[in-house]
């Protein structure tokens, strides 16, 4: 292809594959909701990390349980719920636990340190933090005290976050654990 026939095909869209299925008009809940009706028993995610194997009734029946501890929170439609965790099981939940009520999920970079994290926050506007408590020798709870969250002066630079979620069992200062979560439905 010579110079001119790459400026030339610039921008433009292409289609690979069958053509003839129209996009669906499902939502992301709801093609899940589907899938899960059709194989009820099987299994639909594993995590190694985790020794953990959900069936697609499983993670209906999490995700259901997730996005009702979200409402009951006061996450609604538009919301932004940030995701800063490496992959388990609870942020496949949470990926379709914000789907089901209509907020928005943002993922959060799990390699990301205290002014990127501060940043991503900020500029997306997230209300509702899913953390791990820490990846790879960064402790996140502790970079999100450094920029002020749980404290009682009201010192946070994070503007819009209301609340974490952390992925433990251990108690945190201002936060909510995933356990607890589950348990506000």
């Amino acid at each position: 292809m010579s110079s001119d026939d790459s400026r030339s095909t610039a921008g433009l869209s292409y289609i690979r594959g069958r053509t003839q299925e129209s996009l669906s008009e499902l939502t992301v809940f709801r093609l899940l909701d589907q899938a899960a009706k059709q194989s009820l028993g099987s299994v639909a995610a594993v995590f190694r990390a985790q020794s953990l194997r959900l069936s697609w009734l499983q993670l209906i029946q999490e995700v259901e349980q997730c996005a009702a501890g979200l409402w009951a929170m006061g996450v609604r439609q538009a919301d932004r719920v940030g995701i800063w965790a490496p992959n388990r099981v609870e942020w496949l939940i949470t990926q379709f636990a914000t789907a089901r009520i209509g907020a928005i999920v943002v993922n959060i970079n799990p390699a990301y340190r205290v002014a990127e994290l501060e940043y991503a926050l900020n500029k997306s506007g997230v209300s509702v933090l899913v953390s791990a408590f820490s990846f790879k020798g960064t402790n996140y709870l502790a970079l999100l005290e450094e920029l002020g969250f749980g404290l009682e002066n009201g010192s946070s630079s994070l503007k819009h976050l209301r609340s974490v979620i952390h992925l433990g069992d251990l108690p945190a200062k201002g936060m909510c654990s995933w356990q607890q979560l589950k348990r506000l439905t």
